[in-house]
């Protein structure tokens, strides 16, 4: 849940959450009827706050007694969860919930998420591999590698650094698409960094190329992605996470 500098938290006195405790009336998340769509990069919903929202902190209703008894009881659960922080990760699909390229390009929406199983078949030679970035929100900056500067995207304080951004076409037995996969993803599958990249010529960076095209030779990859729309007019894809099909 996101709260916003115009969320009203309020402490609530025993005495007054008494005389008013019937007005609140609990939902659980899993009915409450929301876009399947609207999800997180995770692949998971997303809740925020409106100016008009009010949060209670500890009232003393039944239903707040017994979430704070349940998370007593299973503290070692949830500090084990919050330590791997394996709720970041989208879960890994069944082979019914992948789907196609092809369905995707036909009618994926805008910003859904999804799994497809595929391949890496194509890295083009014409694009520069790296992008200098704000360390904290990754977004681009033209500030020089190790500067401090005042990010514009999240305005902290942060310093320049490069990341992988580098373009592939992802093909399964349907057809192709375009995605994108970053610093990350880019260490995972090809073992390279932005400043790794940054600091080798061009020349070498191509023949990297070849290196990176024979490694995934005859590998299948679960990958989440997140779709967006070409310059063309096309679908293309964000890579949020992969895995090699086991």
């Amino acid at each position: 849940m996101i709260i916003n500098n115009y969320t009203k938290v309020e402490v609530v006195e025993e005495a007054s959450i008494i005389s008013t405790q019937k007005k609140y009336n609990f939902t659980p998340l899993k009915s409450t009827s929301i876009d399947p769509n609207s999800t997180t990069t995770t692949g998971r919903r997303s809740f925020s706050t409106r100016s008009s929202s009010n949060i209670l902190i500890n009232p003393t209703i039944p239903e707040a007694e017994e979430m704070l008894s349940f998370s007593i009881q299973k503290k070692e659960v949830l500090d084990d969860i919050v330590s791997k922080k394996s709720y970041l990760q989208p879960p890994k699909p069944k082979d019914l919930e992948t789907t196609s390229i092809q369905k995707i390009m036909d009618s994926g929406e805008l910003g859904s998420i999804h799994w497809i199983k595929g391949s890496i078949t194509s890295i083009p030679e014409n694009q520069q591999f790296w992008y200098m970035a704000c360390s904290h929100c990754k977004k681009k900056t033209q500030e020089t590698y190790g500067s401090s500067f005042t990010c514009l995207n999240c305005n902290k304080l942060d310093i320049a650094v490069p990341r992988c951004v580098i373009n592939v076409e992802i093909t399964d037995s349907t057809t192709s698409i375009h995605a994108t996969l970053f610093e990350d993803e880019a260490q995972k599958i090809f073992s390279c960094t932005g400043e790794h990249i940054m600091n080798t010529p061009m020349k070498e960076n191509y023949d990297q190329l070849k290196i990176w095209m024979k490694n995934c030779q005859d590998k299948i990859f679960l990958f989440c992605i997140k779709v967006q729309e070409h310059q063309s007019g096309q679908r293309r894809a964000i890579i949020i996470t992969s895995q090699k099909n086991e």
